[in-house]
């Protein structure tokens, strides 16, 4: 794997949790009544907000390059015994902090919802969105893997229509026109929202991996188009939307051409790069425990400082810093406990 994807993981968690304090916040402040941000503020929130729509797909493209680096080997696939160990690391710990999720909900509301509801919130993913789809592509690498080698633009390019057709099977209309009804049968029940955003993601690092010495080169030569491209569609898709040049399906087109950049980004243009890295190390603990962390600074604030829901900026610092902070040093001591063997277990 390429040595800049560490950095990349570790900015890719930052911009989910900075992208959950805003939406969280703006939730809380309008429920308590609070005047919400305007004017410049509000596109400060709003860009940073966006911002965050690059996180999940880079995550799921690193998660391609991972299967790539561990099917490496003689076999040129991945194997059912690595494979069963990768999704334990996945599994054991999103089930127990989706548990404590809901406790910590039923805490919070004071009443406990239907256990169906529990059980429908586990099997899609609520509130961790992406665990289902990357759960579904780390099952399917033993056949993707070989797929990839023999038809990689093949591949991406099937799966990128079977996104932009469920794109608009899941939001009629948005390609300009409707598919019949009948055609929602193509909609799986769990993935189709994960899949409609973020599809194409996954294959796309497992394949520009497989086939890094091919792909490399020509990424390269049109680093600055992919540069450019991407800067233009992401102002596009953030702009008002009675700006000119407004253009709303450009949030689904910038992280793509953002892929695009990562194979040929170096570790030295990343700065801090070293911190980055150990935040990237510890990610997905980060990206389970903090959830909670952002609901609860908030709850505190509320009861301690209140006045400071007047000011939505300078709310979401404390709040954006404790939901980073404590669960990275909850994992750092973690690691120095004599059941520091249950770490995988509770962050994986």
């Amino acid at each position: 794997m390429g040595r800049q994807l560490g950095g990349l993981r570790g900015i890719a968690i930052l911009l989910v949790v900075l992208n959950h304090t805003i939406i969280i916040g703006a939730n809380r402040i309008d429920a308590l009544g609070y005047p919400g941000a305007n004017d410049w503020r509000a596109t400060f929130l709003l860009t940073l907000d966006e911002l965050g729509h690059f996180a999940v797909p880079v995550f799921l493209f690193i998660s391609g390059s991972f299967i790539a680096y561990a099917a490496g080997g003689k076999s040129k696939t991945i194997s059912w015994k690595s494979l069963q160990s990768m999704l334990k690391r996945l599994l054991w710990p999103y089930l127990l902090w989706s548990v404590l999720f809901f406790i910590y909900t039923a805490l919070r509301n004071g009443y406990m919802e239907p256990f169906l509801l529990y059980a429908k919130h586990l099997v899609v993913g609520y509130p961790y969105h992406f665990i289902p789809i990357l759960i579904f592509y780390y099952a399917l690498s033993p056949i993707l893997v070989p797929l990839a080698r023999k038809y990689s633009y093949w591949l991406i390019l099937v799966i990128a229509l079977c996104q932009l057709i469920m794109s608009n099977i899941q939001t009629p209309g948005l390609l300009g026109f409707t598919f019949p009804g009948w055609m929602r049968i193509f909609a799986p029940p769990v993935l189709a929202n994960t899949f409609t955003i973020w599809g194409v993601y996954f294959p796309m690092g497992l394949v520009f991996s497989l086939h890094a010495k091919e792909f490399n080169p020509k990424l390269y030569k049109i680093r600055w188009v992919s540069l450019i491209v991407t800067i233009a569609l992401f102002i596009a898709g953030t702009s008002p939307a009675d700006a000119p040049y407004h253009f709303f399906l450009a949030r689904y087109i910038y992280p793509i051409t953002f892929m695009l950049l990562i194979p040929v980004i170096k570790r030295q243009w990343i700065p801090w790069v070293r911190h980055f890295e150990y935040v990237g190390k510890h990610s997905y603990g980060l990206y389970l425990a903090h959830m909670i962390m952002v609901d609860l600074a908030y709850w505190l604030i509320q009861l301690i400082v209140p006045g400071l829901y007047n000011y939505p900026i300078l709310l979401r610092v404390p709040v954006f810093v404790t939901a980073v902070a404590i669960p990275l040093i909850l994992m750092e001591i973690s690691t120095k406990l004599p059941t520091r063997n249950v770490y995988r277990y509770v962050f994986g």
